[in-house]
């Protein structure tokens, strides 16, 4: 990430995550409805009352939270999304068919 301070992770139409240096904050996740149909039967759902963040540096495969004991960090992430989302509203994304 040489070049950007942050990366946002989208979903189709949906804000995920965020990315900046060894933190990622989660709003929404993809949850698996099914064993064995990992795509197929899997929903979109927000997080709850506080953001999932994980320490990448630490934990690669995004297991165990580090919750909030990051909380400048938490702040800051949150405050990007924020900053983030809003560009939306104000500038939609144009539907362009295929």
């Amino acid at each position: 990430m040489k070049d950007r301070e942050a990366l946002y992770f989208w979903w189709g139409k949906e804000l995920m995550a965020i990315r900046m240096k060894e933190y990622k904050q989660h709003i929404k996740v993809i949850i698996p409805q099914d064993t064995h149909m990992w795509i197929d039967y899997s929903t979109v759902q927000d997080v709850g009352l506080a953001p999932w963040m994980f320490n990448l540096y630490i934990d690669p495969k995004e297991e165990m939270p580090v919750g909030h004991r990051r909380g400048a960090w938490l702040a800051t992430l949150g405050a990007k999304l924020k900053t983030h989302a809003a560009t939306f509203k104000k500038y939609p994304p144009k539907q362009i068919g295929l």
